[in-house]
């Protein structure tokens, strides 16, 4: 069959088409939700679905955003599409037990712990930068295990939530969860969990525990109980890369909020945006203008490094210049 090189920038592209699809996973109703007349294809693995993008056997399949970008840096013949099907949380999952009920408590507790005193944002610095040498899991087989050892299960084929590196298992989640168990004197046993078996494993009680940018729904959330979201995103398209360069797959120089520190940020004039920005931001060097396009057009011109503007609008200034993300 001949490929067609035709870059795919928008979903009604792919109505009617072969999608790839992870057993077992919420992407099955997810795709029949968003594609129309899809012709479903599954797989064990998001790698085996980049080969078969790359090779035409599938148009396309669906993941959680920041799974896509970490998948796309590292595969450059697939781009995602920017636009978000959902908005949605991560979270740890437990069994819906007195003692999953216990440690969903302790976790809730140490996550607004950590989001208070920063730490939360470096975990996030390390796992979502580009600085390899960060990446680093404390030894979770040397934790002490004064009040029992936890069972957790990951899929670790959800970088950068969990993923196997030299050998071992490491990633956002994974980082997070030894964190907790050294601060609540737990020791921690790592279990490698098909997608497919991986909810069934928590409910049953198998796992104490499971976390691998696990999205929080209505339907999982009758089978355990769920952390509060440690991670927020939502699910994007990913397709063939035919030759354009995304803004989303770019090389950026922004990747947390501590990396637009000391830099130009344009804001509207009057707006709550400057307030807000002071607040997340060391150092913001703030520049005031009167409208959107003034905005995009410094941006534009690198008298600007960024511009703050609420989602729809951002949305659509980036559908207009795609240069821009």
């Amino acid at each position: 069959q001949e490929q067609d090189d035709t870059q795919i920038t928008d979903i009604r592209q792919l109505d009617g088409q072969n999608i790839g699809v992870i057993t077992g996973s919420v992407f099955d109703t997810y795709t029949d939700q968003f594609i129309q007349d899809a012709e479903k294809e599954y797989y064990s693995t998001y790698a085996d679905m980049v080969l078969a993008v790359e090779q035409g056997k599938i148009a396309a399949f669906l993941m959680d955003e920041p799974m896509a970008r970490t998948l796309c840096a590292q595969s450059t013949g697939v781009v995602y599409l920017q636009d978000f099907l959902t908005e949605d949380g991560y979270a740890f999952a437990f069994p819906k037990t007195e003692q999953g009920a216990q440690l969903r408590d302790q976790i809730n507790a140490y996550l607004l712990q950590i989001q208070s005193d920063g730490t939360l944002e470096e975990i996030e610095s390390i796992w979502f930068g580009t600085d390899e040498a960060r990446k680093v899991v404390e030894d979770w087989t040397a934790l002490p295990a004064t009040n029992g050892t936890l069972d957790m299960a990951i899929n670790a084929n959800t970088a950068p939530f969990a993923y196997v590196k030299n050998g071992q298992p490491v990633g956002y989640d994974v980082d997070m969860a030894v964190r907790f168990c050294r601060a609540y004197g737990y020791g921690l046993e790592i279990h490698n969990v098909e997608q497919a078996s991986f909810v069934a494993g928590v409910e049953a009680g198998k796992y104490d525990l499971g976390a691998c940018g696990l999205t929080v729904t209505e339907e999982r959330a009758e089978q355990v109980y769920f952390s509060q979201p440690n991670y927020y995103g939502g699910i994007v398209v990913v397709v063939a890369n035919r030759g354009t360069k995304s803004a989303a797959t770019a090389d950026v120089r922004f990747e947390t909020l501590a990396d637009f520190s000391g830099v130009a940020i344009g804001t509207i004039s009057g707006s709550s945006h400057d307030k807000i920005i002071r607040g997340l931001i060391d150092n913001a060097d703030l520049q005031y203008y009167d409208d959107l396009p003034s905005q995009l057009l410094a941006l534009q011109s690198g008298m600007l490094d960024a511009v703050v503007v609420d989602l729809p609008l951002a949305q659509l200034s980036i559908a207009r210049q795609p240069e821009l993300a």
